[in-house]
């Protein structure tokens, strides 16, 4: 009966609060001073609130008047875009005409591009033709002074001819004279020439046989020989002179040769053409 009428403890724990919440605390007393300061800080800050609505209701207002005027641009904007899109067209159009234009005079005038290529080469070759041509002329021009220095040897030239040709006159009249007066002269002079041919023949014979013995007496007869090969080695030069001088008498000196002693590996070799037959007489080195 005790308990009737009773509420349940509801804080079992004496230290802290489980459901309901706390008790309220007394409140603090805020000093004037403090409120005052937030009083002005509140106020400053509804006054900048004021100023940026006051700032943005004329940006409204300014962006009202604006909208019809950027309504209009547009409007005349949506209008000039078809008017665009056809010049575009319009101007696309002809530059397509234009490229085709184009190709076709490229096409047309690739004929006379490979025109231009092949005068282009053949200018190349008349350029290397007129180096070559000039060099030529250059030469010309050379043996072209050549021949006019030669030319100018030419009077001499002929007073030279005129002075052999007096000179053939004379020696014609001195052919004449010398037919008339000496031809038993020659008769001589050829029998001569005989005798000293059948002499050289028969020293070399001599020679020969010698040489095959080798003996004392065979190189004394050797030394004579020898001798007797320098007496007429002399009479064959004096022959030949006294050939020379009728044949040049005689008007015979062009088709005769006279006759002539040249040296060979340092021995004399004695030879002649013309109307003597060819020999060769040589001395042996164990002999000098």
């Amino acid at each position: 009966m005790a308990g009737r009428h009773r509420v349940p403890r509801l804080y079992d724990d004496p230290r802290g609060h489980r459901d309901a919440p706390p008790p309220l605390a007394r409140p603090r007393a805020v000093s004037p001073r403090r409120l005052e300061e937030e009083l002005s800080s509140r106020r400053a800050e509804m006054r900048r609130i004021h100023e940026d609505n006051q700032r943005l209701a004329d940006e409204i207002v300014g962006l009202r008047q604006t909208i019809p005027l950027m309504k209009e641009d547009l409007h005349a904007s949506s209008q000039a875009v078809p008017k665009l899109r056809a010049e575009k067209e319009l101007e696309s159009r002809e530059l397509t005409q234009r490229n085709l234009k184009l190709e076709a005079e490229l096409r047309a005038l690739e004929p006379l591009r490979q025109d231009a290529l092949h005068l282009r080469s053949e200018a190349g070759k008349l350029q290397s033709l007129r180096q070559e041509l000039a060099s030529k002329v250059q030469g010309l021009s050379k043996e072209l002074e050549h021949h006019r220095s030669e030319s100018q040897k030419i009077p001499a030239m002929i007073a030279e001819r005129d002075a052999l040709r007096q000179e053939l006159i004379q020696a014609r009249a001195t052919l004449e004279y010398e037919k008339n007066a000496k031809p038993e002269l020659t008769a001589q002079v050829q029998a001569m020439e005989k005798d000293l041919v059948a002499m050289a023949q028969e020293a070399e014979k001599l020679r020969a046989d010698i040489a095959k013995r080798r003996t004392p007496a065979a190189m004394e007869l050797m030394a004579h020989l020898c001798l007797l090969l320098g007496w007429v080695c002399k009479a064959c030069m004096m022959a030949a002179m006294l050939r020379s001088g009728v044949a040049m008498a005689l008007g015979l000196g062009d088709r005769m040769t006279p006759m002539v002693i040249h040296t060979r590996n340092g021995l004399p070799t004695v030879f002649s053409s013309g109307q003597f037959p060819s020999f060769i007489v040589q001395f042996g080195p164990e002999v000098l």
